[in-house]
């Protein structure tokens, strides 16, 4: 399976750089084909919260909510929380999210996609989990 970051489900949706979003909507379809797309509790929270933050309509969230929430069935258990706490320790607990995102993809998942070059080289180098910034 592919963890996709939080990032990525917000330029799936948004068209705020044609690039990101040409690239995002290509793999989560691709993922989505192949049977390899699946999401986290925390990334769908994360992504309601930025779009309300961006001022989408509630129209797009809700039809875009409707689709993602059926590939939303990872959650954090107390076990991936101290392995998020443990790569937050590391790294001064800055960007616990991206450190819980981390965790979850590495119980889960073969690969993690995400945008957020700056907290993600740093998170990488603790993980043996593929991380693939785009």
């Amino acid at each position: 399976m592919i963890y996709f970051d939080t990032d990525v489900l917000v330029h799936f949706v948004i068209n705020q750089d044609e690039m990101k979003h040409s690239v995002a909507k290509k793999m989560v379809i691709e993922a989505v084909q192949n049977s390899q797309f699946i999401l986290s509790i925390l990334s769908l929270q994360e992504w309601l919260f930025v779009m309300a933050k961006l001022s989408v309509s509630t129209d797009i969230i809700e039809r875009n909510y409707t689709v993602f929430k059926q590939f939303a069935t990872l959650s954090i258990d107390m076990e991936t929380f101290e392995r998020g706490h443990d790569l937050a320790s590391q790294i001064s607990f800055r960007h616990i999210n991206d450190c819980l995102h981390t965790a979850i993809a590495e119980k889960h998942c073969s690969e993690l996609l995400t945008y957020n070059q700056n907290d993600f080289k740093k998170i990488q180098k603790l993980s043996s989990l593929k991380v693939t910034i785009l």
